[in-house]
């Protein structure tokens, strides 16, 4: 071979030698860079998931008398119907107040429970209800983020509401479930549909159609 042959070989190995270089360096320069945004992403969930129970409970004040849990009777023999509903002033996740009763304005109230899987079920329905303009009238719903559970799915509550798209005011309940407690809760998903004068006119305990809620919402705007 050549002397100039042999240069041009030399060359073009070292060329090639060089590229196989720089392509390895950019190779574990992305793992690396993918590497350190997965551990920040692993870092903030992790942050999320470690939010203890006294972070995202609040501290509900309620007035007035407990209604009888809602049970398994016939919505039209329920006891509580006609009775006036506790009033409930609260806050949301991010410390904004937040009533229930004595707002002038007829309200359907849901509770919802994160790890409840009809609740999963149904959270999205009614945040896209809401979301395409929800009840008519000037019907407030109010939902109550209530039975936390530091230790199941879809905690902390507050991110759970926010993935799904929820647009409405959310009360958070206390750590021992007392709004719950206070409207006979038995069971989630709960609503409770309460007229302008604060009175209950309707409670359904378990998952919901769009559609009946809708039928709910037109009764108490109807008064």
């Amino acid at each position: 071979m050549s002397s100039s042959t042999k240069a041009g070989t030399d060359r073009r190995t070292l060329l090639i030698g060089g590229g196989i270089g720089l392509v390895v360096l950019l190779v574990v320069g992305l793992i690396a860079w993918s590497a350190a945004g997965d551990a920040e992403d692993r870092a903030v969930e992790r942050e999320v998931r470690d939010r203890s129970l006294a972070e995202v409970a609040g501290s509900p004040t309620i007035t007035g008398e407990a209604l009888p849990p809602a049970g398994d009777t016939d919505p039209g023999d329920d006891p509580a119907v006609g009775q006036p509903a506790p009033r409930i002033e609260g806050a949301d996740f991010a410390g904004n107040p937040v009533s229930i009763g004595g707002t002038g304005s007829p309200q359907l109230v849901v509770f919802m429970a994160s790890w409840c899987s009809f609740c999963r079920d149904e959270l999205p329905e009614v945040a896209a209800w809401l979301n395409e303009g929800g009840p008519d009238g000037d019907v407030e719903v109010i939902a109550v983020s209530t039975l936390h559970r530091p230790d199941d799915t879809n905690w902390p509550p507050d991110a759970w509401f926010s993935r799904v798209g929820y647009p409405g005011p959310v009360i958070t309940d206390d750590a021992d479930g007392s709004v719950a407690r206070a409207f006979g809760l038995t069971g989630t998903p709960y609503w409770v549909g309460i007229d302008a004068e604060g009175i209950v006119q309707v409670r359904a305990s378990g998952r919901q159609s769009m559609d009946v809620v809708t039928q709910i919402a037109t009764l108490l705007a109807s008064g």
